[in-house]
């Protein structure tokens, strides 16, 4: 974002580009160390590293959470066979958000109950059954 603000100062401004500029907007560190860019802009680029960076490992996390969701096993259990809990993506995510998934996904503000205590899972045998007997 940065970056491209100062291509739009740079513009605006009416100066022609140099090799300065161009160091200046893609390295900052390096600019900022012989001396092509001032205090402010060295920040901003650096803050503007710094929030790209946090999104991308964001959404790492948040990607390998799906992954455990939509398979319905933690990273161990794929790497070593282990299926006995594995269960759809639709009891995975109704066992991890509670009663009221649906709200839970938006908000952390609605009270949603889970069944049980989040130490004791039921097998996915087990759980076939329920739903057997429910119908």
């Amino acid at each position: 974002m940065a970056v491209l603000l100062n291509t739009t100062y740079l513009h605006q401004s009416g100066r022609l580009w140099n090799y300065k500029d161009v160091i200046s907007m893609f390295l900052p560190i390096p600019a900022y160390v012989f001396g092509f860019t001032e205090h402010f802009h060295f920040f901003s680029g650096v803050m503007c590293t710094l929030s790209v960076v946090s999104l991308l490992l964001a959404a790492v996390m948040v990607y390998t959470q799906l992954l455990h969701i939509c398979y319905g096993k933690t990273a161990y259990e794929r790497k070593h066979g282990i299926s006995d809990y594995a269960v759809d993506w639709q009891s995975t995510l109704r066992e991890i958000s509670g009663s009221r998934w649906y709200l839970a996904l938006f908000t952390s503000l609605v009270p949603s109950p889970r069944h049980g205590n989040g130490l004791d899972l039921k097998t996915a045998s087990e759980i076939k059954v329920e739903n057997v007997k429910s119908v």
